[in-house]
């Protein structure tokens, strides 16, 4: 992923896991193909300078976009059993 807090797409995922424990008390289980897998990282370089000119605040508070995603999935996916 970009920007100037750089992760891997493997690290969000276990933070989205992380996170989801937290917030919605649920546990996720993380499956990662064993065959294919290759740890070498293929650089992919993007600057994000236009989007600063553009008044644009990176507050870098991952953590609260997360759980505000992980609400959201809750409130329009997931069915309420009392209906």
């Amino acid at each position: 992923m970009g920007g100037e807090n750089i992760k891997s797409i493997f690290e969000i995922t276990q933070l989205i896991a992380k996170r989801s424990e937290m917030i919605l008390k649920q546990k996720l289980e993380i499956i990662r193909p064993t065959t294919g897998i290759t740890d070498t990282v293929t650089t992919l370089n993007y600057f994000i300078d236009k989007l600063k000119t553009t008044n644009l605040k990176l507050n870098g508070d991952i953590n609260t976009e997360i759980d505000s995603t992980l609400l959201n999935c809750k409130k329009w996916f997931v069915q309420d059993s009392t209906n």
